[in-house]
């Protein structure tokens, strides 16, 4: 069984047209809007769920850097390397 928690970083979206504009969580997980502190909706959730399953599927994450601003460049510009699998 799988838990899935946000540690209290929770953001609800009353109404489907509502922006935010706040920057907390764990930055691997973060959408590139969140990084760029753009306006993001309650679909940046869809990102991190897809991080998550990269990882689960692959072992490892996509995304990575030597230090916090290389992982930020990364995310935001960086190509997405899909991993061959396995036959």
């Amino acid at each position: 069984m799988f838990k899935i928690c946000d540690f209290g970083f929770a953001k609800f979206f009353g109404d489907s047209g509502k922006m935010a504009r706040t920057c907390v969580g764990t930055p691997i997980y973060m959408s590139p809007q969140v990084l760029k502190h753009k306006q993001y909706t309650s679909k940046t959730d869809v990102w991190s769920l897809g991080i998550l399953f990269f990882e689960l599927l692959f072992g490892r994450l996509p995304y990575n850097g030597y230090s916090e601003d290389d992982l930020y460049r990364n995310i935001i510009k960086g190509p997405l390397a899909i991993p061959e699998c396995s036959k």
